[in-house]
């Protein structure tokens, strides 16, 4: 695996959302997520401030740390490669649950394309950010930031 690339954005002792519980995620999961994590946090590192706001879908489009932060949660992790393309296989592997149910997985690719079609010319970090916001405007209650 690559890392964690978001997911981006991924871990440490609160790893998700208030809405979903650390049990609803698969133990491989959290094991990933807590080292991609730990690997992001000390390069890029962010305020528990910035990630809860990430969270609450108060996104700084301004915020060049968090961006990159992100960023590598979701290489790092192997969620996505370098240009943004999703591996199914892995998020199938680590989304909850409650995700899957609603067709997370469809949702992520389809908001991956749309960062990735949208700015083609502009630098990763600013095509996962856009896809992050994607996530979130699509399904806040199951929104998930590490």
């Amino acid at each position: 695996m690559e890392i964690v690339n978001i997911l981006l954005a991924i871990i440490g002792a609160t790893l998700i959302n208030a809405q979903l519980e650390e049990h609803e995620f698969p133990p491989a999961y959290l094991h990933l997520i807590s080292k991609v994590r730990h690997h992001c946090l000390e390069l890029h590192p962010i305020s528990e401030a910035e990630r809860q706001n990430a969270r609450n879908g108060i996104f700084d489009d301004n915020d060049e740390e968090m961006k990159k932060y992100v960023t590598c949660l979701f290489t790092k992790s192997g969620f996505a490669d370098s240009n943004l393309h999703m591996n199914k296989a892995v998020l199938k592997a680590f989304i909850p649950e409650a995700v899957m149910d609603g067709e997370g997985v469809k949702m992520i690719i389809n908001c991956s394309e749309e960062a990735r079609n949208k700015l083609a010319s502009s630098p990763l970090q600013d095509k996962v950010w856009d896809m992050l916001k994607c996530v979130y405007h699509e399904d806040p209650v199951h929104f998930i930031l590490p």
